[in-house]
């Protein structure tokens, strides 16, 4: 865990947009840096909302603060936003995923409401009809000092945030109309290919398919090549 994980994506970034030196430093004092301290923290919460990265995703339960402010009349519970969350894929309660309910009424709802306990300030809950909900998220928080997420983000992510960011601060940096569309395609193309490496990742791997017939005929049995009739 370090800054080198986030310094790594910066010097990605303005290399892609042909800039020859480097930058040492997340606090150096040139126009390199500065363009990517301005964007960087945008961009990446822009990217991970995208998809449901495996190197982001958590499964945390819900702070239900019904008792301390009443839902809207149409949900039965409030619950607290979790922190540092950027995206909500999935929510389940102890019967199940409530994604699979087909009456929308019956799932949950992300709003804004006036807190009462916080000065009415406007803050983010989630509303449902279901009790102790669990959600599956995207949390990412940006900590400069030691780049907590982006020790865990893998080599595929780590590249269309570089381009991503080259995008970003293209404009800031280049007086090219070429360069900055080419830094543009060439985002959009990584995050696709990161994006497929990511649901390829999650993809069912298990080795447990059917017998092919021609073998269970012969008398092997599941544990087939370790034994033929039955024993190990």
């Amino acid at each position: 865990m370090a800054a080198s994980d986030i310094l790594g994506i910066w010097n990605d970034a303005i290399g892609n947009i042909g800039v020859k030196t480097s930058i040492a430093s997340l606090t150096e004092q040139s126009a390199e840096a500065a363009a990517c301290a301005l964007r960087y923290q945008g961009v990446v919460e822009a990217v991970l909302r995208q998809t449901d990265w495996n190197c982001c995703r958590m499964t945390l339960e819900l702070t239900d603060v019904t008792e301390d402010f009443a839902p809207p009349v149409r949900w039965s519970y409030r619950y607290s936003y979790p922190t540092n969350c950027l995206r909500i894929w999935r929510m389940e309660n102890p019967a199940g995923f409530l994604w699979r309910v087909p009456d929308p009424i019956n799932g949950f709802e992300v709003a804004m409401d006036l807190d009462p306990d916080n000065s009415n300030l406007p803050t983010r809950y989630i509303y449902s009809n279901y009790g102790d909900l669990s959600a599956t998220v995207t949390r990412y928080a940006y900590h400069p000092e030691n780049g907590y997420y982006e020790a865990l983000f893998d080599a595929s992510l780590k590249e269309a945030l570089g381009w991503a960011l080259a995008a970003a601060i293209a404009g800031a940096l280049s007086t090219s109309g070429q360069l900055i569309v080419a830094a543009r395609n060439e985002a959009a193309r990584s995050l696709a290919d990161a994006m497929a490496a990511n649901a390829n990742e999650s993809a069912p791997n298990s080795m447990d398919v059917p017998m092919a017939e021609s073998l269970a005929v012969r008398g092997y049995g599941d544990w087939w090549p370790y034994s033929r009739w039955g024993g190990r």
